[in-house]
């Protein structure tokens, strides 16, 4: 079975997504960083956001939680 590129990596790792965004699993929580444009050749802004999640969006695979 291969290894899954999401939530089987030591939690330093960005997996991108075909539109940019780029994802981590970190213990139980899903870290996606999105880039964007207010407008053409205006400035980049990165905004964050973080989910308590139990599965893996990827493989499904039940995460657990360190105690």
């Amino acid at each position: 079975m291969n290894k899954c590129p999401l939530c089987e990596t030591d939690g330093t790792f960005y997996l991108e997504d075909t539109a940019g965004n780029r994802l981590l699993v970190k213990e139980n929580i899903l870290v996606i960083k999105q880039r964007y444009q207010e407008y053409g050749g205006g400035m980049y802004h990165e905004y964050t956001s973080e989910y308590i999640i139990r599965n893996c969006p990827w493989c499904g695979r039940k995460l657990e939680v360190a105690e």
